[in-house]
Order: C-alpha cells, then sequence, then structure tokens
C-alpha cells in the first residue's frame, strides 16, 4: 500500500475513533431510578413534587417514582423493601435497628410537623395547661405521639396520668375536637392550617418550637431511609437524591410565596390557610446534612432514651453521611 492510501486509511480510523469517543463520553448517563415513599398531603408532598417541577430531579439525574401513603404504610413499605427509599421517623428506625435492622437514615426531609391545637372556648392556651385536658392524639405506636410525650416529658407533664387521652386518625381526632368531646387535639401541617384559619381554634404550640424552647436544638423527625445494602449499590443514587432534597428545601426557604402554586397538592382549602402554610412550614425543611444534624437526631433518641420511651440508643451505623 501507498504513502497516500495508508495516509488515507490513518486518518479515517482517527476520525472514526473521535466519533466514537464524542458519542460514548457525551450521551447521556442512565438517570438514578429511585422508588420512593413518602406521606400524602404533608411536606414530603411538597418536597417531591417541588423537585419534578423545578427540574431539580434532572439536574441530579434522578427518575422518581413516589408513592404517596399514610405515614404507617410508608415505613410499612420500607421495612418490607417494597420501595428503594422510604420516609420514617427517627424514632421507628431507630427501634427497627435495636431489633438487628439495617435499615438506615442517609439524609434529611423534615423537622417535627405536629402542633397542638385548642378549642376557643377552652381554657388551654400553652402546652402547661395540658393537666386536666381530654386530648385527642395519633395511636400510641406512632412517631406523632412519641414526640408529643417526649416534648411533654420537658414540661414535665405526663400525658398517661394528667390527661384523658382519645386515640384516632385524623379524621377521628378531627371529629373528638369539633364536637368537643376533646378540648386539645395533635395535628401537623399542612393540615394544621385549616383548622387554625377557621377561627374556631388556636394553636398552642409546635412541638419543634416547644422542643428548641426547652433544650436549643431542632427537633429532628423524619429523615430519608433505605437499607445499608441498597446504598452500598447505589452510593450516587442516594448522593444525588440528598443533593436535590436539601436544594428544593433551601428553594422554599429563600422562597416561601412560592408555596401557594401548591394550595391543591397540600389540601390547602383557603388563601388563609396558604399564608399560614407559607409563614411556617419553610423553616420546618432540612435544608443540610452534616454533623450538627447527625447530632440533633443522636440528642432526640439518647433523650428518648433517659425518659424511657427507649430501650437503649442503637449502634450509631443506623445513621449515614455519604462522602
Amino acid at each position: 500500500m501507498g504513502f497516500k492510501p495508508l495516509l488515507k486509511v490513518s486518518a479515517l480510523v482517527v476520525v472514526l475513533a473521535a466519533v466514537l469517543w464524542f458519542y460514548y463520553f457525551s450521551k447521556p448517563a442512565e438517570p438514578y431510578k429511585i422508588t420512593v415513599g413518602a406521606v400524602g398531603n404533608s411536606p414530603h408532598a411538597l418536597i417531591y413534587t417541588a423537585v419534578s417541577d423545578l427540574g431539580i430531579d434532572k439536574k441530579y439525574n434522578l427518575e422518581l417514582s413516589v408513592k404517596y401513603s399514610s405515614p404507617g404504610e410508608v415505613e410499612r413499605q420500607a421495612r418490607d423493601r417494597e420501595v428503594d427509599v422510604g420516609a420514617s421517623s427517627i424514632f421507628s428506625v431507630a427501634q427497627d435497628n435495636l431489633k438487628g435492622s439495617r435499615l438506615r437514615i442517609f439524609g434529611p426531609l423534615f423537622y417535627s410537623p405536629n402542633v397542638l391545637v385548642a378549642r376557643k372556648d377552652s381554657r388551654f392556651m400553652s402546652i402547661e395547661d395540658l393537666p386536666g385536658a381530654r386530648l385527642a392524639v395519633p395511636p400510641k405506636v406512632s412517631a406523632a405521639f412519641a414526640s408529643l410525650d417526649l416534648v411533654a416529658r420537658k414540661k414535665e407533664i405526663s400525658l398517661e396520668s394528667r390527661t384523658t387521652m382519645l386515640f384516632g386518625n385524623l379524621a377521628e381526632t378531627a371529629n373528638f375536637l369539633a364536637k368537643g368531646e376533646a378540648s386539645v387535639a395533635l395535628f401537623s401541617w399542612p393540615d394544621v392550617a385549616n383548622f387554625l384559619v377557621s377561627g374556631e381554634y388556636r394553636s398552642i404550640g409546635g412541638l419543634n418550637n416547644l422542643w428548641e424552647e426547652s433544650v436549643s436544638r431542632p427537633f429532628s423527625f423524619i429523615g430519608l431511609t433505605a437499607y445499608q445494602d441498597w446504598i452500598d449499590a447505589n452510593p450516587e443514587a442516594a448522593r444525588s437524591l440528598v443533593a436535590a432534597i436539601i436544594e428544593t428545601s433551601s428553594y422554599f426557604k429563600e422562597n416561601p410565596e412560592t408555596i401557594i402554586g401548591y394550595k391543591e397538592k397540600l389540601g390547602l382549602k383557603s388563601d388563609a390557610a396558604v399564608d399560614l402554610a407559607k409563614e411556617n412550614m419553610p423553616r420546618l425543611l432540612m435544608d443540610s446534612w452534616d454533623d450538627d444534624d447527625l447530632e440533633d437526631i443522636r440528642f432526640v433518641i439518647s433523650e428518648m432514651v433517659k425518659d424511657g420511651l427507649l430501650g437503649a440508643e442503637p449502634a450509631d451505623d443506623y445513621l449515614v453521611k455519604l462522602r
């Protein structure tokens, strides 16, 4: 073969190699496909809907399939591996790890969204007034009840001995309050906004605020959860999801007025309820996952142990901070 034909072949090989290199390295990477469990009509709904609306999922190469259920069902789905990533209370994850589970908290979601609400025609003005109350609350096995119990103990109030408790789901507790069978009930954001703007009820304290007053720390409540083997097999997907949650939460903290676009998704029934949500919900969203955040969780768990609400502290590997 002469010099010129050889040169042409060599040039063709170089061009083909360049084309193949460009195709391989420039084609979009396959998205991280994650099935996520979340509670409907809750801060979860705000976060995950906005992740998509704002294009943050695309930014972090995420393809999320969100399954909305009740709080207990969301935790069960995570426990039974029906989703890749769940949203579990720090209480239930700690309990599961004490039983040998390898379910982990690997990212942030939000602080306690629970609020004590009293009838306006009652004597109850603050949590200190609770002794003697007829109190409508979620079931004893729920994280919401455990968090109220812990906050009340910080105020030296025993719910068991100093209140009469009526247990039920949201509709049942709302009915107890409306009929006057209870004077105080525990609700959560965003549902509580609809009650407070009705003119018939008042807030006597959000649990996150009450906890901060007592211990000068936020009340860590719900985190991103997954089994250790899923995290080990999908570290980049896990990191991307954590980053997306943090960016979305930061967006709402910086732009609280944008919550108005999620009025229907959050079940807010009036503009007044939207205004309350704009004022209160962004501050409950966790926009970091650093050593201080993990320490806040450890502190809550240690206080549960001190107060006898948890048998022991789990091994520290129930908390994961991806590098």
